[in-house]
C-alpha cells in the first residue's frame, strides 16, 4: 500500500488504466512542467481531464509515472532476462526526461551512485528520490554523508537500467 515509481511500457490511457486495475492501482500522478497531474481510476471524465489532455495521444515509451495502490505488492514481470529491451540505446542524456523547475519524473541509464551524482550535477539537479516500501529515499548532492546514507545504502551495487526517480 502506498506510492510507488513505475515505468509504463507506453500506448492508450485506456491500456495503462486497464493494467492499472490488475496492479490494484487507484491512481495514477505524472509530473507536467513540476506539478502532479493526477488521473484517479473509477472518477468521472472531468476530474481526469488534464491528465487525459497531457496524454491525449498516449504515453510514449518509458514513461515514469508515480502510482499510488491500496493493494498488496505485485510481483517482478517475468521477463527473459536480457537488459536489451530494458533501455532505449543510445540515450541523449544519463537522465531521460525533461527537468523543469520543481520535481521532474525522469529515468536513470543505471550505474554507481557516484555516476549518478556526476549525471545529476551534469543535468543541475539538486536531489533524487526513489520510493522504497512506499516512503521517498532522498540523495541530496553535496549532502553529509549520513544525510544520503539510506540512499547509498539501498543502492550499494548500483542502480538499474531505467530506474525511475523523482529529480530537484
Amino acid at each position: 500500500m502506498g506510492f510507488s515509481l513505475v515505468v509504463y511500457e507506453g500506448g492508450r490511457i485506456e491500456d495503462l488504466v486497464a493494467c492499472a486495475e490488475t496492479r490494484h492501482v487507484t491512481a495514477l500522478h505524472a509530473l507536467d512542467d513540476g506539478e502532479y497531474v493526477s488521473f484517479i481510476l473509477g472518477a468521472p471524465d472531468f476530474v481526469n481531464r488534464a491528465f487525459s489532455e497531457l496524454f491525449a495521444d498516449g504515453l510514449a515509451p518509458l514513461t515514469a509515472l508515480t502510482v499510488t495502490s491500496d493493494g498488496p505488492p505485485t510481483a517482478e514481470p517475468a521477463g527473459d532476462g536480457s537488459d536489451d529491451a530494458a533501455a532505449p540505446q543510445p540515450w541523449s542524456s544519463c537522465l531521460r526526461g525533461d527537468i523543469a523547475a520543481g520535481l521532474s519524473l525522469v529515468l536513470y541509464e543505471g550505474g554507481s551512485v557516484e555516476e549518478l551524482e556526476a549525471c545529476a550535477r551534469s543535468r543541475a539537479v539538486t536531489a533524487v528520490y526513489t520510493l522504497h516500501e512506499g516512503a521517498f529515499v532522498s540523495y541530496i548532492l553535496g549532502a553529509p554523508e549520513f544525510v544520503n546514507r539510506s540512499f547509498v545504502e539501498r543502492f550499494r551495487e548500483g542502480l538499474a537500467a531505467v530506474s525511475p526517480l523523482v529529480a530537484r
